[in-house]
């Protein structure tokens, strides 16, 4: 659970290192593709903090200038990247739109960003622009709002391709009933990787967790995935999960032992 963007931000903004996108998917044991991810993400970072960007020529990462500053002073004051960086705020406004009922409006974004309506509306707009190449969209419906409009299976990976575009999801602000929900998925995730007798590369485990955390805020809003014919023949991989099935559920419903579900949904959204 530990994020790779501290000591990405050492090697290249701090310890000016040049280095290749190869060496640093060995160092990090992640994929090219991966580190390419996480290099623009950083420059998200960068970019609302005030600093020039993480540069790349003929294959090497590079940063031009000395950066004295520590990583954790870039993300010190969260919320007002919410407000200053448009990018990220309307990755922040998806999130919490797939963390809300199918049916919202403005007012409900509205509490959770300090910006003005007018804002809200053009973000909205960017978004449901993006999302027209996708397979959901947000439509608007005369005196009820917005709706969230597509299959549940869609929507979900759209849901994590937002948190895979997120720089701070799980870096910092996390109370210690989400952070408890991902220790005990890593320790779930764990027992069936011994038991198929594999090891999860950093992008899959990564992947996984995300989909630990799309599955149960869904499924807090009661949105579930159809039923699929299945068959009577399971491979080993679907044994194992089949035989974990009750830590599955145990490990889901350490977050549903709250007393109310809707205000924890709340806090969870104050910290997008």
């Amino acid at each position: 659970m530990e994020s790779r963007l501290p000591k990405l931000f050492q090697v290249l903004c701090y310890e000016q290192k040049n280095v290749s996108a190869q060496d640093l998917s060995v160092i990090f044991g992640v994929s090219d593709r991966t580190i390419y991810s996480d290099v623009k993400k950083l420059n998200l970072l960068l970019e609302t903090s005030g600093y020039g960007p993480i540069e790349s020529e003929k294959g090497m990462f590079y940063y031009p200038v000395p950066l004295q500053e520590e990583f954790s002073g870039l993300i010190k004051d969260k919320d007002s990247y919410l407000v200053t960086n448009p990018r990220l705020r309307r990755i922040r406004i998806l999130e919490t739109i797939f963390s809300l009922p199918r049916i919202f409006n403005v007012n409900d974004l509205h509490e959770h960003f300090g910006v003005s309506r007018n804002t809200l509306l053009k973000d909205l707009k960017k978004i449901k622009a993006k999302l027209k190449k996708s397979t959901i969209a947000i439509n608007s419906h005369p005196f009820m709002g917005f709706q969230l409009e597509g299959e549940e299976k869609d929507i979900r990976n759209q849901f994590l391709l937002a948190l895979q575009d997120d720089p701070l999801f799980l870096i910092n602000g996390v109370e210690e009933n989400i952070y408890n929900f991902f220790v005990k998925a890593e320790q779930l995730l764990g027992t069936i990787a011994k038991e198929l007798h594999i090891e999860w590369s950093d992008d899959s485990f990564e992947r996984l967790l995300h989909v630990f955390w799309v599955t149960f805020i869904r499924i807090s809003n009661n949105c579930w995935l159809p039923a699929e014919e299945g068959t009577l023949q399971h491979n080993n991989e679907e044994k194992i999960i089949f035989e974990k099935k009750r830590n599955l559920k145990n490990c889901f419903k350490f977050l549903y032992q709250m007393k109310n579900i809707y205000s924890w949904q709340e806090n969870y959204r104050k910290h997008l």
